[in-house]
């Protein structure tokens, strides 16, 4: 009994080791991600606020990222089902 107790142990010390790096490279993959959204969105507005200045800039890099945002909230609706 106290041999399986143990591999069990170790077995469950193992997973959480590996649950533990998994949410890690997850929070990595997340950071990295939103950073390279913010820099496209920010690269945008740059481009817009060339073709059509400051305001209607902001509106439509503002009006593409609420899409952005609301595209994911819809997957994220669809894969919780």
């Amino acid at each position: 009994m106290a041999d399986l107790l143990e591999a069990e142990g170790h077995a469950l010390r193992r997973n959480v080791v590996r649950l533990q790096h998994s949410f890690a490279l997850t929070i990595i993959a997340t950071v990295l991600a939103l950073s390279g959204f913010g820099l496209t969105l920010w690269a945008l507005y740059q481009a817009m606020v060339a073709a059509l200045g400051p305001s209607l800039g902001a509106f439509f890099t503002g009006l593409l990222g609420l899409l952005g945002a609301g595209l994911v909230s819809w997957i994220a609706h669809l894969i919780s089902r």
